[in-house]
């Protein structure tokens, strides 16, 4: 069964309405970036050697395993023995049987009030980014 493991407490982050800022594909992964309790602040997640990328609405996610102390939001979380990392590791099987590419992906969540983003990857980093305010709003 499923376990979710936490990797980053997110006690600052806004996982309401709006606190999922961008979803980004770069050539060397992808970039979550979402708004934290205090304005001057976002966080930046960077996800390297990503394998897939699913956004659902929150109602559509089985959350049956992955829960801890029966919640998701504000944290980072892994889902150790991700059937969702099983599936795509029997298709790419399918397609190339000597391929290890996902070997080394780990199943990330991010949930937030509407939707949760799974991320297929290797290795991911988080880093706080200072925003600044100019023009009524707070920008990079």
């Amino acid at each position: 069964m499923a376990k979710a493991v936490v990797v980053q407490e997110l006690t600052r982050v806004t996982f309401d309405h709006g606190g999922l800022v961008s979803v980004t594909y770069t050539t060397d992964g992808v970039m979550i970036a979402v708004r934290e309790d205090d304005p001057r602040t976002r966080w930046r997640y960077k996800f390297a050697n990503v394998q897939a990328v699913r956004i659902t609405t929150s109602d559509c996610f089985d959350y049956t395993g992955v829960l801890i102390d029966n919640k998701l939001s504000r944290r980072l979380v892994e889902i150790v023995g991700s059937s969702w990392l099983k599936a795509l590791a029997a298709e790419l099987r399918e397609h190339d049987a000597a391929a290890t590419s996902m070997d080394k992906s780990r199943h990330f969540v991010l949930a937030f009030h509407e939707q949760v983003v799974e991320i297929a990857a290797w290795s991911v980093e988080a880093e706080p980014v200072q925003l600044r305010y100019s023009g009524g709003q707070w920008i990079e």
